[in-house]
């Protein structure tokens, strides 16, 4: 199950996010690299939250297969974004879905330093749909606040009205070869 192509390079993965999300601009970018590096660490410290809100959006969903079920968000795809809807048309149960996202969350070994050198070494090779003037900006407002995790833009929000959880690219393939038996 590997619908997308290797990645040989950051500039490589984000390139193909661009392509399957119309309206991806800075923050999506900078909301991509954040979790291809940290996954979906920052919800570590409400894990009650993000049950009652992960169940709120399972509840809200209609079924579909518009995404892909999976999204690698790293190179080496040992993280990816479970897409939501996709798993809503195959039946998963929502107690699967916060077992592994709960799993992958609290497995989580990166530092936020990594995120922060990982995104400044990355500013220079910005793409050419993603102004460098834009991306300055935005780096330096990140900065001040210390880089925290964001939210996706406006635009891609509405564009591809995003459902997912950032996952273990292993727990997940794991838990889809157990249910293909």
């Amino acid at each position: 199950m590997q619908p997308w192509p290797e990645f040989t390079s950051w500039p490589h993965l984000v390139n193909w996010h661009i392509q399957l999300h119309p309206g991806f601009a800075v923050q999506d970018l900078y909301k991509l690299m954040y979790q291809g590096v940290l996954g979906a660490e920052h919800l570590l410290t409400d894990f009650e939250g993000a049950r009652a809100g992960l169940q709120a959006e399972w509840l809200s969903l209609a079924k579909a297969m518009d995404d892909p079920i999976v999204e690698p968000v790293s190179i080496d795809h040992s993280i990816v974004r479970l897409n939501l809807r996709p798993c809503k048309i195959l039946e998963w149960s929502l107690e699967k879905i916060w077992q592994i996202f709960y799993l992958s969350a609290t497995t989580q070994s990166a530092k936020h330093a990594d995120f922060v050198t990982m995104w400044q070494s990355f500013i220079p090779y910005a793409l050419s749909d993603l102004n460098m003037a834009t991306i300055k900006s935005f780096d330096h407002e990140m900065g001040i606040k210390q880089y925290p995790p964001c939210h996706h833009s406006q635009t891609y929000h509405l564009e591809n009205k995003p459902a997912y959880r950032v996952v273990s690219g292993r727990i997940i393939y794991d838990a889809i070869q157990e249910m293909e038996r």
